[in-house]
């Protein structure tokens, strides 16, 4: 069953192209799922069983971790079904709890404001060395075009319009790339920064480099540390804000500024348009806020 599991996930996840990321993260939801098994042959499982895996999983891992879990059982058992095991999927519509928030107000609760957006980028050091200008293209490049930490520690020079700066090929998930349009502050931060690191050597030079130069991509666990550092620099670091909430700040900003959904969502790369009317929705929570409307009614009471 592992090894059927293994070639489905290379084979179907992700239409046949499942990144690595992705891959790591199935098997160990896989590894999880048979740990609970405890010896027990998981093809013999109904749906009672799955039930009581959720029941296992939740309390001990956040919604996210147990939605993922779950999604992992179905693949496993899809597997099954595609190579004849098993005529069912016992883990279909076996969903995790819902959210007590919806994801709206998750999203709000993470994003920077206006001012707030203003002031991490006001208070970045200036470009003096290789370590403060790399620090200063890693922010503004996910506040200003959305990228995933991981994005980031993905980029080669390659990727990257060598003569104006005028936009950067991002590897996203499931092996999709797409092509985005830089301003004039990402390509402001990004060629001051190549200005002091310097030419790489050979065509997949890393464009993010570590302290010590030379030929290794930067790091996800080391950009979420410069992202981490920015904020707390600028009093805005708090539980639940962390590198993903500048992505979540440019999909609200960009909503509010009147970025059209469809433009939205493949500048962000997601494959279903759900996912990016979660931000418009956000986005109408915070113009549309019906405190705004109470003071607006105080203002003319004082005037009458």
């Amino acid at each position: 069953a592992a090894d059927m599991t293994e070639e489905y996930l290379s084979r179907v996840v992700a239409d046949g192209a499942p990144s690595l990321k992705t891959l790591a993260t199935y098997r160990e939801g896989l590894a999880c799922f048979k740990a609970w098994c405890d010896g027990r042959d998981p093809a013999t499982f109904a749906r009672k069983d799955i039930e009581d895996y959720r029941h296992a999983l939740v309390g001990r891992y956040s919604r996210s971790t147990v939605a993922l879990r779950l999604s992992v059982c179905k693949l496993f058992y899809r597997a099954l079904v595609r190579s004849g095991l098993r005529q069912d999927n016992p883990a279909e519509g076996v969903k995790a709890p819902r959210f007590a928030t919806h994801p709206a107000d998750r999203i709000l609760s993470k994003a920077l404001s206006q001012d707030e957006a203003k002031r991490l980028l006001s208070d970045l050091p200036a470009p003096d060395d290789r370590r403060t200008a790399r620090g200063r293209a890693v922010i503004v490049l996910m506040l200003c075009q959305g990228l995933r930490a991981c994005e980031v520690a993905g980029l080669s020079e390659r990727d990257m319009d060598s003569v104006g700066l005028a936009w950067v090929r991002v590897h996203g998930k499931g092996a999709k790339d797409r092509v985005l349009f830089l301003g004039r502050p990402e390509q402001q931060a990004l060629g001051d920064y190549l200005n002091l690191k310097g030419p790489g050597i050979g065509p997949d030079a890393p464009m993010f480099v570590s302290e010590g130069g030379g030929d290794a991509h930067l790091t996800v666990r080391t950009i979420e540390g410069i992202v981490d550092a920015a904020l707390a620099r600028s009093g805005l670091k708090q539980p639940g804000r962390s590198a993903h909430c500048l992505r979540h700040t440019y999909a609200v900003l960009a909503t509010l500024g009147g970025a059209r959904q469809e433009a939205l969502q493949m500048a962000m790369g997601h494959s279903s348009s759900k996912t990016t009317n979660h931000y418009a929705l956000a986005a109408a929570r915070w113009q549309q806020n019906p405190a705004l409307c109470v003071g607006q009614a105080l203002a003319l009471v004082g005037r009458a």
